[in-house]
């Protein structure tokens, strides 16, 4: 609901604009007018003139997008109160549209209705029911001037001027039904609610008026016909079916793109099997011929004798000969090895030899001899052991 309102009182003297405002103190009147008619104008220039007076009103006090609400004089009305059965309850417009003329002396076509429960007597299943009715013709200046605008300054609501000054009571205070009813015949003084602002009597049903567009009103009597109202903004309703769309087109694309992204998976995860499995087929080749390799390595192994290959014997040496001596002559006939070379120490070179799995009877084959450096030329000579597979041995002779 708008946080502003205005209302009119129309009377037969006068009428009285009120710039109603809504905050967190409450309701009070924020800006207040009174115009006077002059003697012998119509019912329809008393009206012309109250909106030409509202419009100035409005722009006077820059006051925003608020509509106006109507209360009129009740020499503009015709009221009735009637008995119907407590059944027609729920469709009472409608069944006093059928019988309206067994109470307003006019055709439905020319008058503007409204009606309003004042009691309910579930004994004998009847209420009371106040009709109230007033001439097309005399509400139509205010059928145009709503035709006319948009926004602001719009007509909210016509209330007779009964039905607004008992929403202004209920507002004061007073509770009830029937009693305000009552009470609303005449127009209560305004010095009896100081908190209101209020300084005329006249401003009491243009303040009851003005409620209805700021809060819910018990006393809703509203005369401006169904195709004068103006109609609920859809844009809500728009926005949320357009955002009830989105929402399911979102869940649409991702679902069909967690499908399509499970089905490249697949596909990817079917791929790299394929390709996998090709590298295992190509791996386990490998090992097929590496193991034919192997067996014909072994038979040829069986094939050259019980003794080491040359290379065994030499990385062997490369192995047990320390780094402080080195071997610049190798020769290797049958099983029978020779070596040259140079050491710190020779002598310290027969134990390593004979300690190794591979050789046996190592002697030196000729003397000891020292070169200007201060090193030992050596020449050794050893036999191969007759073996299968050798354990390598360190330096000391430990496996």
């Amino acid at each position: 609901m708008p946080q502003v309102s205005i209302g009119i009182s129309i009377r037969n003297e006068g009428a009285s604009l009120l710039y109603l405002k809504k905050t967190v103190k409450g309701i009070r009147a924020a800006a207040h007018e009174r115009l006077f008619f002059e003697k012998q104008i119509s019912s329809q220039e008393k009206s012309a003139t109250t909106l030409r007076r509202a419009v100035e009103f409005m722009d006077r006090y820059r006051i925003p997008d608020a509509p106006l609400f109507l209360s009129i004089p009740k020499e503009w009305v015709i009221s009735r109160e009637i008995l119907l059965p407590l059944a027609v309850k729920e469709n009472l417009r409608s069944t006093l549209s059928y019988e309206l003329e067994k109470y307003v002396p006019l055709p439905e076509k020319d008058i503007c209705f409204d009606a309003l429960i004042l009691s309910e007597d579930p004994a004998n299943q009847q209420m009371s029911v106040r009709l109230f009715a007033a001439k097309r013709a005399l509400l139509a200046p205010f059928f145009d001037f709503t035709e006319t605008r948009t926004g602001a300054g719009v007509i909210g609501g016509i209330a007779p001027e009964t039905t607004a000054t008992a929403n202004f009571l209920t507002f004061a205070g007073q509770k009830d039904r029937k009693e305000l009813f009552s009470s609303a015949a005449s127009l209560p003084d305004p010095s009896n609610f100081p908190s209101l602002g209020l300084d005329a009597a006249d401003q009491i049903p243009a303040f009851g008026a003005a409620l209805k567009g700021l809060q819910r009103v018990p006393f809703a009597v509203d005369l401006l016909p169904e195709e004068y109202h103006e109609k609920p903004s859809r844009f809500g309703t728009y926005l949320l079916i357009t955002l009830l769309v989105l929402s399911l087109l979102s869940l649409g694309i991702w679902g069909g793109s967690h499908i399509l992204r499970e089905r490249f998976l697949l596909q990817d995860l079917r791929e790299e099997t394929a390709r996998l499995k090709q590298d295992v087929d190509f791996i386990e080749n490998i090992r097929r011929k590496s193991s034919v390799l192997e067996e014909e390595l072994y038979r040829l192994q069986a094939l050259s004798g019980s003794y080491p290959y040359a290379i065994d014997v030499l990385e062997e040496l490369s192995r047990i000969i320390p780094d402080t001596a080195w071997v610049y002559q190798f020769a290797c006939s049958e099983n029978e090895i020779t070596i040259d070379g140079y050491a710190d120490t020779a002598s310290g070179l027969i134990p390593i030899i004979e300690n190794s799995l591979l050789f046996k009877d190592a002697v030196f084959l000729s003397g000891i001899t020292k070169d200007r450096a201060g090193k030992e030329r050596f020449r050794i000579g050893f036999a191969l052991q007759k073996s299968g597979k050798q354990e390598k041995t360190d330096g000391a002779g430990r496996q």
